[in-house]
Formats: structure tokens, sequence, C-alpha cells
């Protein structure tokens, strides 16, 4: 069965390079602020070719029978002849993440929300609050085949 090439990229490493039958992730349309749309997109071979924007969120890899999952904290996918290059500033596999702090980090968000005085300020929580949600979403994803 054909594959697909995924290659995760961060500023610092190189996260994954491997072959994989399937990669699920959560891309963003934004058009100068007028119109957004989120939603998750499959990658199979054989797919068009596509840039998109990424949104912080959870990436499903799926490769013969086993799902892995590591939290995306946005960035940038392309994917053009059976390769998808993810290019992201920080992806952090669920043993990687500090449940603790994923923790605090969201109660503190939750609890600020009400005293923010600018749309600045609130959509900087904002999105504060979705990198702890995922963080924590990630860290105990049930279906992760640890080694």
């Amino acid at each position: 069965m054909p594959k697909l090439q995924l290659k995760i990229l961060t500023a610092t490493s190189v996260k994954v390079d491997e072959p994989v039958d399937m990669v699920i992730m959560r891309c963003v349309y934004e058009d100068l602020g007028k119109e957004s749309a989120v939603g998750d997109i499959g990658i199979l071979p054989g797919h068009m070719p596509l840039s998109a924007l990424l949104g912080i969120s959870p990436l499903r890899i799926m490769n013969d029978g086993n799902e892995r999952i590591l939290a995306v904290f946005g960035g940038i996918v392309n994917v053009r002849d059976d390769v998808v290059t993810l290019m992201t500033e920080r992806a952090e596999w669920p043993e990687d993440i500090d449940l603790s702090r994923a923790e605090a980090a969201r109660a503190k968000a939750e609890s600020a929300r009400e005293a923010l005085d600018s749309d600045a300020e609130l959509r900087s929580n904002q999105i504060n609050l979705r990198r702890a949600l995922v963080e924590i979403e990630v860290s105990t994803y049930p279906l992760v085949g640890r080694k």
C-alpha cells in the first residue's frame, strides 16, 4: 500500500520524518479578518497539492493500524507528491507535555477572562487557553501507542 512521507519541522528540530498511512490535521482559513473557518482535513496518499495554515490542535498520525498524536501549535503545511511537510514553531508528543503546567495555564487563562479590557488581551487569552487545552487533550489521549 502506498505511503505518505511525513516531515514535521520545528524551529529547533525535525520532529518526524517517516512514512505514514494518513495524517489528520486542523486547518484554518482567514480572509483578512472578514471570514474564518476551521476544519479537520485528512491526507492520504494521492492527495491533491495543498498549502494551508494550521491551527493549534492535535495532529493524528495513522500508520500500520496504529495511531499517534502530537500537539501542534499552528504553522503551515504543504502537501505535494505524497510528501506532507509541516512547519510549526512547536510540536509536542504526549510524554513531553507537563500536564500540571498545562492545567495551571488553563486555570490562569480561565480566571483572567473576566478582567480583560481590550480585544487584543481577549484574543491573547483565548490563544493561551487553546494551547493549554490542546496540551491537556494530547497528554491524556487514550489511543496513544506509547513505547
